[in-house]
């Protein structure tokens, strides 16, 4: 299985690769954080929240399931199932954000506030907000809300056999 093709500059050629050194009847077993096929590239919205979730936590940008299931046919692999890990009544994969409250704590103004206050009191160094807001405020956040609009998951297995 592979859990780092969401790094990958070419997804095509890194499926084709796997796909040239598995065995007839072997398996290969895919699990990323991909773009769901209930993304709209035509939603400001959708695109805002995918286009954050990649320069935040400095991937590239996020693949499609869609370009996945293309790189795995090209290949000449064929699908044998699509599983969702977090499918209820499991939680769902964003979920640790929900239940420890963090995603609450980064959307509140008021915390943003006290860090412009600690970085005026020179408490926290200089531009300290702009990484708090980038780093730290929009994965959280993009993640949950990606998620919860059901354009982003980290809890998509796919599984594809080598005829």
């Amino acid at each position: 299985g592979v859990y780092c093709l969401k790094y990958s500059a070419d997804l095509e050629t890194a499926v084709s690769e796997a796909a040239r050194v598995l065995k007839p009847g072997g398996r290969f077993c895919s699990y990323e954080i991909i773009v769901t096929d209930k993304y709209d590239p035509n939603n400001k919205q959708h695109k805002y929240i995918v286009d954050n979730i990649s320069s935040s936590t400095c991937m590239p940008p996020l693949w499609t399931a869609q370009a996945f299931r293309d790189a795995a046919k090209k290949a000449g692999l064929v699908p044998v199932e699509e599983v969702d890990l977090c499918k209820p009544p499991a939680e769902s994969w964003y979920s640790c954000f929900e239940r420890s409250h963090i995603h609450d704590v980064l959307m509140s103004p008021t915390v943003f506030s006290l860090i412009k206050a600690a970085e005026y009191l020179r408490i926290l160094p200089k531009a300290f907000s702009d990484f708090f807001d980038a780093c730290i405020i929009h994965p959280t956040t993009d993640f949950t809300n990606g998620g919860r609009l059901g354009i982003v998951t980290g809890s998509l297995m796919m599984v594809w056999t080598k005829p």
